[in-house]
């Protein structure tokens, strides 16, 4: 969205160029680092760790889900009729049919309460993050960087993408997308790149810099809701094949862009 906007290019047509592969390398993430099989033990202790209602069924866990993606279809199935309400209030209505079909009562001003504590080490950093871009950019340093990623002749290029990329987002967040992404996107669409699927294959690579110290944005955040109790370099190396993976899948969309168009549709 930040590259679209800098890039004035129209958010249609990433359906499947966004869908088809974050279906295909989130599976294959699933199995990869689902596939190491533990103990027994480390089974159980898990097992002992879900505490679940005994009201709570598959009917109740499933229908905020049904009603999320229903209000995602509905608009892009019937344009002219239904009207475009935005992720903001789809989340919101379908959190309050999680909330009608709760098992036991909610204290909304608690969870609200323990979600903003949670979240305040990450907001900080997002705050911290928009001072400096706002300081890159006032001492011309934002183009500076552009810049010297542009000058790097294009076979090099590609070959430091994987490495440019997520060390941007690790250092800038989303930052790193309206710095670098920009005029990295206009670049590629002027050789004949196409823009639509070029985003596409930076949106894969983008992602895993926010597992990078020293924001690890959603790395974090990941850990903090699943609960994970060790350290986080070790679950960094846990993910390190999933990681080449999604990389070279990022990186051929970007160079195979112009093939790959059949894809936008819209």
């Amino acid at each position: 969205m930040v590259l679209c906007a800098g890039t004035a290019i129209p958010y249609v047509g990433f359906e499947l160029p966004l869908g088809l592969p974050v279906i295909i390398l989130g599976t294959l993430t699933i199995i990869i680092l689902g596939g190491r099989r533990g103990t027994a033990g480390q089974l159980e202790a898990f097992l002992e760790k879900i505490d679940c209602h005994p009201k709570m069924n598959w009917f109740r866990l499933l229908l905020p889900f049904v009603v999320f993606f229903g209000l995602v279809l509905a608009y892009r199935l019937l344009p002219f009729s239904f009207p475009i309400l935005g992720l903001p209030l789809e989340f919101l209505l379908a959190s309050l049919v999680a909330l009608a079909l709760s098992p036991v009562r909610l204290n909304l001003i608690r969870v609200a309460s323990d979600t903003v504590t949670k979240l305040l080490p990450l907001l900080a950093i997002m705050v911290i993050v928009g001072l400096l871009q706002q300081v890159l950019a006032a001492s011309g340093v934002k183009g500076l960087i552009s810049y010297s990623v542009l000058i790097i002749p294009l076979g090099l290029l590609f070959c430091l993408l994987p490495l440019i990329i997520p060390v941007s987002e690790g250092v800038l967040t989303y930052g790193g997308a309206a710095i670098i992404g920009i005029p990295l996107v206009w670049y590629l669409n002027s050789l004949g790149y196409h823009a639509t699927i070029v985003i596409s294959g930076l949106s894969l690579l983008w992602p895993l810099g926010d597992g990078l110290p020293p924001t690890a944005l959603i790395g974090r955040l990941s850990l903090m809701v699943a609960g994970y109790e060790g350290r986080y370099w070790d679950f960094l190396k846990r993910t390190w094949i999933p990681w080449l993976v999604i990389t070279a899948a990022g990186l051929l969309m970007i160079i195979f862009s112009a093939k790959l168009r059949f894809l936008v549709i819209g």
